[in-house]
């Protein structure tokens, strides 16, 4: 009595399926995350210390990663304004308010 060929083949899909799924794959997806935060805590401590090359190198980064997040381009328009890039902080303005229609700061900077 032999196993037939459907079960050999579903049996197959389920290993080959759990192969995927090794350690290593998950380390890699879970580093992506911790950067992230660990690029945001930079980006503020820079901000803090008005250290607005290292603010903004980190806000840029966190602006391409979360391009949906209004605050990291609020930051960076903040820090183009302060750096007197008037362009480039309305150009960042701008897209705070594409994503934030509401947020008032931006309005009034």
């Amino acid at each position: 009595m032999g196993v037939s060929r459907p079960i050999v083949f579903a049996l197959s899909m389920v290993l080959l399926t759990a192969c995927g799924n090794t350690p290593e794959r998950q380390e890699t997806a879970e580093p992506a995350a911790v950067d992230v935060a660990a690029i945001d805590e930079q980006a503020r401590s820079a901000y803090a210390e008005k250290n607005w090359v290292e603010a903004e190198k980190h806000y840029t980064v966190l602006a391409k990663r979360i391009p949906q997040d209004p605050e990291y381009w609020f930051r960076l328009a903040n820090i183009y304004a302060r750096t007197e890039r008037p362009d480039l902080a309305v150009t960042a303005y701008r897209e705070v308010l594409v994503r934030d229609s509401g947020y008032a700061k931006a309005w009034f900077n």
